[in-house]
């Protein structure tokens, strides 16, 4: 499995729609363009909204982030990986 992104969740607003750019991880890893990111969690599969914005950024948006994010703290790590069959989870750890 491979990392994709990880970043802290610092803000309230993270919890409404990160913002995630280059220097969080490979975006290559990700799909091109806006759409819907399937990811599985712990607690099963999630619908992510994912947004292109300017340049080599992107937003995680959309009812199922605020569901998932909303169960934890600020401060907690938000990791993305990919596995060799190209499906994503998504895995965040409390600090």
């Amino acid at each position: 499995m491979k990392v994709v992104l990880e970043k802290i969740i610092s803000t309230i607003k993270d919890k409404e729609k990160l913002r995630i750019s280059c220097k969080d991880g490979n975006l290559d890893l990700l799909p091109k363009g806006s759409g819907e990111l399937r990811v599985q969690s712990e607690n099963g599969e999630l619908d992510l909204e994912l947004i292109q914005v300017d340049g080599d950024s992107r937003i995680i948006r959309g009812k199922g982030w605020r569901d998932f994010i909303g169960n934890y703290h600020l401060g907690a790590t938000l990791t993305i990986y990919i596995d060799d069959d190209g499906k994503y989870k998504i895995q965040v750890r409390n600090q």
